[in-house]
Parts: C-alpha cells; structure tokens; sequence
C-alpha cells in the first residue's frame, strides 16, 4: 500500500481521534515552514519592504520564490510524519514492523478503522470507491481535487487574505499571477494524488483479482473527503499568521505606502520643531493614508499682513520642483504619494496650502 503521507484516503477510513493525532504535526509544520524562507530573506540580505516583482529579473526571482516554497512545504511535512513515528517507536514503544507497516504500508491497526472492521475490509471498499471515482477521469480528478481544492484554499489564504488585510488598493494583475501560480500547484498536487491512487489500485487488482466493483455501491464524490480538505483549511489558518509575518515582507504587503508615510512622519516629527531661516520654522509632518504633510510657520507675519496669491505664486514652482526633481524625496516619488505643505501665520492660523501629487511629476507642464 500507499505510504501513509501520500495516503489521501486515509483519513476517511480511520476514526476522527486518530485522523487528528495524525494530520496535526505535519500540517503544523507545513504551514510553518514559511518561517524559514523568512530566514532565508534575512540571509540573502533581501530587501523585505520592497515586492518581489520589482526586484530586477523578477520572474527569476518569483519562480524561484515559489518553488523553494513548495520544496520547504513538502519537506516540512515529510518531517512531520518522520516525528510522528519516531513518537510512535520511542514514546508509544512500537516496535520496527509495527512502525514500517503504519508509516511505510498504510497497514494501520484495526481498531483504528471505522464500523469495527478489519484493514482488509476497510481497502476493499475504498478501492472500491476509487474504481467508481476514477471513472471522471484524470482531468476531472485532478480540476476539483488539486485546482478547485487545495489550491483555491493555498491561493486564499497566501493571496487574497494578504490583500485584502494591506490598506493598498488591490492590485489585480498580482492576485491574478498569483492565482495562476496557485492553480499550477493544485495541479501538481491532484495529478500526484491521482498517480499514488492509480497504482495503488492497479496493484491492488493484481493482488487481489477476485475483486469486483458493486454497482450498486455507493459512490463517493470527490467533494465528499472532507477531513483531509478540512485539515488543510485547518493548517493553513493556523498558519497564516506565521506564513503571513514571514512572507509578506518578500510579496510586498508589510510596509504599505500608509504604514512608510506613517513612521517617516513619526521620526521627522523627534526632531522638530526646525528653524529654516528667518522666516520659516518647520513645526511639523503627519500622513495619513497616501497624503504626507509638511507644516510650517511664518513667524513674523499675521495672515490679513501676507498677499497670499503672491505667496502661492512664489513658493510653488520651488516647492513642485524639490518634490518632483529633488533626490530627498525620491522616496515620495516611488511611493506615488501626495506632498502638502501647509504654511501657518505666527498665530497658528492656516495661511495657505499647496499640494503636490507626484504621479504628475511625469507630466509636461
């Protein structure tokens, strides 16, 4: 038989109490291997605030991205049932075969099966299943098992949630990517999952050749293995707060432009209030979403003393030039934020406003 951890029918022939016992440890550390791409970005010295597809050869980087990921997953939840026998040998005292047969066979012991019966009983009906299944065929099989499956929920939980949690707007043209990568994984993922059942079955005929499908056993629907599906889901909430922290940084939802704004203000702010000259004391900058705001005061002049159109006309082709030309405020620039500098009089009235939107920094006058 199948080894247990490319077993997906298992589940659905064991009891709950120990389906559970079972699946906890390596969905666990499935989920939790995001951990050590974090890790990894730390030891590449990657730049964590900035997404993958602006790195330069990003399709490089995202391919490689997500088949490291995929590589870690499957080794992270090999390790899982690896502990799950070496607990099994050490702590519950099973012997070798004991412990080859459950983890290697799938030949688990009988009162661990449903309805009291034996392992022979509990294979002949899911073989049974499988042979009414597998009629579907392999594209079939694999769009609801692998596509609509595990990588609609992978593609959920490392895409959408992500998203929607950023208080960017949605870019749609990365949700798409990434759902094109997702359901390539599911694929992958059902295709294996029919191959393993495959020639499962096919040995299991040769062994057993006066076997014969019922036709009128019932039929078990793809969407019906519930538990499997459900220890995903499972494992993948339970894990998306770690995957989440350690892998946003490297898909660009950390550090949104709002959260950038937020603790530049916040430094800035430790050093003043700042004499320009004169005229001018900066006294402070705040944000707030995409906007940046520096406020200044002028404090020898009362408003109803300033020609406030001469003002504007004076200051904004200076100031539009710092913010669209200027190398300090680059980082504007990049984030495609909006700049404001609000200009008091000496008793903290609002003299004036002048805004810069650096999208149109491009622009012709």
């Amino acid at each position: 038989m199948t080894n247990i951890a490319f077993n997906t029918d298992i589940s659905s022939m064991i009891k709950t109490r120990y389906s559970i016992a079972l699946a906890t440890l390596p969905f666990t550390l499935m989920f939790s291997s995001f951990g050590v791409m974090w890790l990894i970005s730390i030891w590449l010295e990657l730049d964590t605030d900035t997404p993958v597809r602006e790195f330069d050869n990003s399709l490089v980087w995202v391919i490689g991205f997500i088949g490291l990921m995929v590589i870690l997953m499957i080794g992270f939840y090999l390790l899982g049932w690896l502990i799950n026998a070496l607990i099994s040998s050490t702590v519950l005292g099973w012997d070798r075969d004991k412990v080859k047969n459950v983890y290697l066979r799938s030949q688990v012991p009988d009162n661990w099966l449903k309805g009291n019966q034996n392992l022979e009983t509990a294979m002949a009906n899911r073989m049974e299943n499988w042979g009414e299944k597998r009629e579907i065929g392999m594209f079939f099989y694999v769009l609801q098992t692998g596509v609509l499956s595990w990588g609609l929920i992978m593609y959920l939980v490392m895409a959408v949630l992500p998203a929607l949690k950023s208080s960017d707007p949605l870019d749609l043209v990365s949700l798409l990517w990434q759902a094109g990568v997702w359901a390539i994984g599911g694929a992958l993922f059902g295709y294996v999952g029919w191959r393993f059942s495959e020639r499962q079955y096919s040995k299991y005929l040769s062994e057993t050749p006066s076997f014969e499908i019922k036709n009128e056993s019932e039929v078990t629907s793809l969407g019906q293995n519930t538990k499997l599906s459900l220890y995903i889901v499972l494992g993948a909430i339970g894990g998306v707060m770690i995957s989440y922290w350690a892998m946003s940084g490297l898909l660009g939802t950390t550090k949104n432009t709002a959260d950038i704004l937020s603790d530049t203000a916040i430094q800035l702010n430790e050093r003043l209030p700042m004499v320009i000259d004169e005229e001018t004391t900066w006294i402070a900058s705040s944000s707030h979403e995409d906007t940046f705001s520096y406020t200044y005061q002028l404090p020898n002049y009362e408003k109803e003393n300033i020609n406030i159109e001469t003002f504007v006309d004076a200051m904004t082709p200076n100031i539009k030039t710092s913010v669209c030309n200027g190398e300090s405020m680059k980082a504007f620039r990049d984030l495609k934020a909006v700049v404001i500098y609000d200009y008091l009089d000496n008793k903290q009235e609002l003299v004036t406003q002048i805004k810069i939107d650096t999208k149109n920094c491009e622009q012709p006058e």
